[in-house]
């Protein structure tokens, strides 16, 4: 048993234990979640069907802070091999394409060609190590549900305290992602960044003016600043705002921007 005599964060606790092992898979995973039986058995044959992948993850069932099942996701009809353009595609329309670090299965020989987490980071570390494993080789997606995710009603208090550091961290991934996407599927891929992922990032330096940390939201608009108009940003905030009280920007996304 491994254990650090002091807290040094998760990614470089993620790093020594990826520098103790020795298997050519490595499983990453979250105290506070749960491995189904079948979980390793089935990864493993994955990455035996799909020798060129560089890292995979699986579907998930979620429980809440008690234990209890929440409702499941929508199915998923992602393919078991994805190349590094529909990496990139899902990525800029949805976020990070594995959920948890509690999902995510490494390759080992990836690791030794790109490098591990990037502990400079304090929110994306695993989605920008994915991005980086995702460059030259394909990503796995095991559609069965084989690691249960514990959601606690303190996360989302905890994230307030982050929301800054998912716009300096978050926005560099996207548009790192970007040049990787089908030159047909660009113009979706603007309209997702300009619609989703920046009003996303704008609604956070709202919540923080909600919560008097001027300093905190001057610093999330500061970051957005390169990347958009802030005017036209906030003119897309409050639509979207409307939209969703409206319980309509889920059409709005999907009829009248086609984000899929």
């Amino acid at each position: 048993v491994l254990f650090n005599e002091k807290n040094i964060g998760w990614a470089a606790s993620f790093n020594r234990l990826i520098r103790e092992s020795r298997a050519p898979l490595i499983h990453c995973f979250s105290h506070d979640d749960l491995m189904h039986r079948e979980c390793l058995k089935d990864v493993v044959a994955l990455h035996r069907e799909n020798s060129r992948l560089a890292f995979s993850y699986c579907a998930v069932d979620y429980i809440d802070g008690a234990g209890h099942a929440l409702p499941p996701a929508a199915e998923d009809h992602t393919p078991a091999r994805i190349p590094p353009w529909l990496h990139a595609e899902i990525s800029v329309v949805w976020g990070c394409i594995a959920g948890s670090v509690s999902t995510i299965v490494l390759v080992r020989e990836a690791l030794l060609r790109h490098g591990v987490f990037d502990e400079q980071l304090r929110v994306a570390n695993d989605w920008e190590l994915l991005t980086r494993l995702s460059g030259d080789c394909d990503a796995g997606f095991l559609n069965r549900r084989r690691v249960t995710l514990r959601n606690h009603v303190g996360q989302m208090q905890q994230q307030t305290a982050t929301l800054r550091h998912h716009a300096h961290e978050d926005l560099p991934i996207l548009y790192r992602l970007l040049p990787r996407v089908r030159p047909a599927f660009r113009p979706t891929a603007l309209r997702a960044l300009r619609w989703k992922m920046h009003v996303r990032q704008f609604h956070s330096a709202v919540a923080l003016i909600l919560r008097r940390r001027f300093d905190l939201s001057a610093q999330v608009l500061r970051a957005l600043k390169p990347y958009d108009s802030l005017p036209r940003l906030a003119l897309r905030w409050v639509v979207v705002k409307c939209l969703r009280r409206a319980r309509a920007d889920n059409f709005f996304y999907r009829k009248i921007l086609r984000i899929h």
